[in-house]
């Protein structure tokens, strides 16, 4: 970005091999800057700060063609760089500088038909946030496989069904990316159960219900015997 007042002084063109551009967030807080000086340059004025139009303050003489930065704090920084030759300082430029090296919040995995379940299909969902550079999408891994986009499952709602499950014990592994590449991972057990077991326990009920009732049937008769006695 080019602002300032007119000059015949050479304005810089600034390139970053480690936030090449303006508009992305990185994980790197150590921002590098060079530019090519031009053969008549005298003297360079620099800075950083978070303000888009710094002019700015730091002169070096004679002048420097790079600057590297170390530990910069997380959010949207400015690089400001101007150049003086003998006809004074020129056009002040800044460079943007997007940094986010903090990972999104935790969060838990939900399974809306229950950690234990008779489903060969379950679904999962989740969902976090992340401060400054904002969620960049989800992954998924079931077990010791892969992690894949989890725009490639399909959906219920706000869930996600998982491919058919085989029955038994799944380690279900999620991480949210946010937008400069930092990642949050968390993980949950869940149990794909044989629906042969569902109706296992049908039967037990069905089975305890007839035989109260054949308890019930056969006390009431045993009473009548009784009373004719």
């Amino acid at each position: 970005t080019i602002k300032g007042s007119r000059s015949k002084t050479s304005f810089p063109k600034i390139i970053s091999s480690t936030h090449p551009d303006e508009n992305v967030w990185y994980a790197n807080n150590n921002p590098k800057f060079t530019w090519e000086l031009p053969k008549d340059a005298t003297a360079v004025r620099v800075l950083y700060d978070q303000l888009p139009d710094t002019q700015p303050t730091l002169v070096y003489e004679p002048p420097i063609a790079e600057r590297e930065l170390g530990g910069v704090a997380d959010g949207i920084w400015y690089f400001h760089i101007q150049f003086k030759n003998s006809r004074g300082w020129g056009k002040a430029v800044h460079y943007r500088a997007q940094i986010d090296t903090a990972p999104p919040d935790s969060f838990v995995i939900q399974f809306p038909d229950g950690r234990e379940t008779f489903e060969s299909e379950p679904r999962v969902g989740f969902s976090t946030t992340d401060a400054l550079s904002g969620i960049d999408r989800y992954e998924i891994k079931i077990n010791e496989g892969y992690f894949l986009n989890v725009k490639e499952l399909k959906q219920d709602k706000s869930f996600y069904i998982l491919p058919a499950q085989p029955i038994g014990e799944r380690q279900i592994s999620v991480k949210a990316f946010d937008k400069a590449g930092n990642a949050t991972e968390v993980n949950d057990l869940l149990i794909v159960k044989p629906r042969y077991g569902n109706y296992l326990k049908i039967a037990v009920a069905i089975a305890v219900i007839l035989t109260l009732f054949a308890f019930i049937v056969w006390n009431q008769k045993r009473r009548k015997i009784k009373h004719k006695i």
